[in-house]
């Protein structure tokens, strides 16, 4: 008999960035046997990837949080934490939320579902602490169907280090992925049938 998969439901907040690591993931998962819906409802798994740049952004991050949590109720099983907030808080997402059950930071996109099966073997399941390997973007993505255009990352992190910024403590020093690699990922959209590729990073002006 064939075991029933899982079914993630996927949160995306904040910016492009965020999208384009989303769609990362959910490759990933699907991948690795996973079924994606997009009704929290029906999910056993939710897995939020968060923002945490600004307060009202943490704010909308955490809200989201809590509400996803409510769901356990109701048969939810588990809560992922993907994205800025674990790169921010780390292990301290886990005392303040303890209705979170593993936390994936920015380095990590490619772990998300060795982190969910991991919850269900332990308690607190954490994939933190590395630096952004740049070639992450060059993995597969699962495209929205619904839009016409898709985002182009050419690059990641930042480092000017203003003092009113902490993207550099979320993505890393700033990294531009390689021309042929961002070619190759252009060519894919526009066959997958998008008709318009938005490029996009941190500084986008820094490239090279």
């Amino acid at each position: 008999m064939t075991r029933e998969k899982k079914k993630v439901a996927f949160i995306t907040l904040g910016c492009p960035k965020n999208t384009v690591d989303s769609e990362i993931m959910l490759n990933d998962l699907v991948e690795n046997g996973f079924e994606i819906t997009d009704q929290e409802e029906e999910a056993q798994i939710i897995v939020i990837n968060t923002c945490a740049f600004i307060n009202d952004a943490l704010e909308e991050s955490i809200q989201n949080i809590i509400q996803a949590g409510k769901l356990k109720e109701h048969g939810t099983e588990k809560i992922i934490v993907a994205g800025c907030l674990s790169k921010r808080y780390g292990l301290d997402v886990f005392k303040e939320l303890p209705e979170v059950d593993a936390i994936v930071d920015t380095a990590n996109c490619l772990n998300i579902s060795k982190a969910i099966k991991d919850s269900y073997e332990k308690d607190q399941t954490a994939y933190i602490g590395n630096k952004i390997d740049i070639d992450y973007l060059n993995n597969k993505r699962i495209y929205d169907p619904r839009l016409p255009y898709e985002y182009i990352k050419i690059a990641e992190g930042c480092s000017n280090n203003c003092t009113f910024c902490i993207i550099p403590k979320l993505r890393g020093g700033y990294k531009s992925r390689k021309q042929e690699n961002i070619i190759d990922e252009c060519k894919a959209v526009i066959d997958s049938g998008k008709k318009e590729l938005i490029i996009i990073a941190q500084d986008t002006a820094n490239y090279g």
